[in-house]
């Protein structure tokens, strides 16, 4: 069985959009990450060094970047194929052992402004 809290599930009309990162990351290592969704959207990216549930009134789904928040990375506009692939190398992180990241899109699209999936980057310090 499965124990937890009650919810539901709503049904969001409109073309999914989706926040891919890689992870965990090193000090200097470099990868990719990826938003997909549909040509033309325009896309920002939000982090913060906390995860909460942040009440965003209009918005269909969950927005759990915390405060304080930063952002938006960007605007950047998704190609013809409807994906924006964005290459980062992680920066030393001044004598931390790690940081974890929650990351979330704003999207700004033809039906509507959206959120995509949040997502955790893991950072560490470099070996």
């Amino acid at each position: 069985p499965i124990a937890g809290n009650a919810g539901i599930t709503l049904f969001v009309p409109g073309a999914a959009r989706a926040l891919e990162l890689p992870g965990p990351l090193r000090a200097g290592d470099s990868d990719t990450l990826s938003i997909t969704g549909l040509p033309g959207d325009v896309v920002g990216i939000f982090f913060a060094f906390d995860t909460e549930y942040v009440p965003l009134g209009g918005l269909s789904g969950s927005w759990l970047v915390g405060t304080p928040m930063l952002g938006p990375l960007g605007p950047w506009a998704l190609g013809p194929g409807g994906q924006l692939d964005l290459a980062f190398t992680v920066p030393g992180l001044a004598g931390l052992e790690g940081i974890v990241l929650t990351v979330q899109v704003l999207v700004d699209g033809v039906d509507g402004v959206i959120e995509t999936n949040p997502s955790a980057l893991v950072l560490l310090e470099g070996v």
